[in-house]
């Protein structure tokens, strides 16, 4: 499976991590546990998607898990931002599956900020921010109220 990518849908990063081919880019301990986790966290989030509560759940604990190892990296990994935004744009999908619509809308929040952040200090970026700019929008341009809270 790919990126989400059709217009009406919440994007979500499907790509699993891979590790480097060199192994002088391994990356450390924490990283790697981080990347590990994260790939575990996309295979419980696709299966939970297709109705699987406890699938979903799992997912959730998951990315909470790859988050922490990533945020209590010592060192600056380079993609390491984009990490994390991506580890939370995927928990507020979750929760928001889960119904659990202020937990998601305080991790859209922080994508948010976070994309504010890369967009300010970034100049030469390759990654494609577009999908979290999309499911971030609601939060720039209505009273701050998910689109699946607005239409209940």
């Amino acid at each position: 499976m790919d990126i989400v990518e059709h217009d009406d849908q919440p994007y979500v990063y499907l790509h699993p991590l891979t590790m480097p081919i060199s192994v002088s880019k391994v990356p450390r301990e924490a990283t790697l546990s981080a990347m590990l986790i994260f790939n575990l966290a996309l295979a419980h989030h696709q299966y939970g998607a297709k109705n699987s509560k406890k699938a979903l759940l799992k997912a959730l604990k998951l990315y909470e898990c790859a988050l922490a190892y990533a945020v209590a990296e010592d060192a600056y990994w380079a993609p390491q931002a984009y990490f994390i935004l991506t580890c939370i744009n995927n928990l507020a999908l979750v929760h928001r599956s889960l119904g659990e619509l202020k937990l998601s809308d305080c991790c859209f929040q922080r994508v948010l900020s976070m994309l504010m952040f890369l967009v300010v200090t970034t100049c030469d970026c390759d990654f494609n921010m577009d999908g979290f700019f999309r499911n971030v929008t609601y939060l720039m341009f209505s009273n701050g109220q998910s689109p699946s809270a607005a239409a209940a």
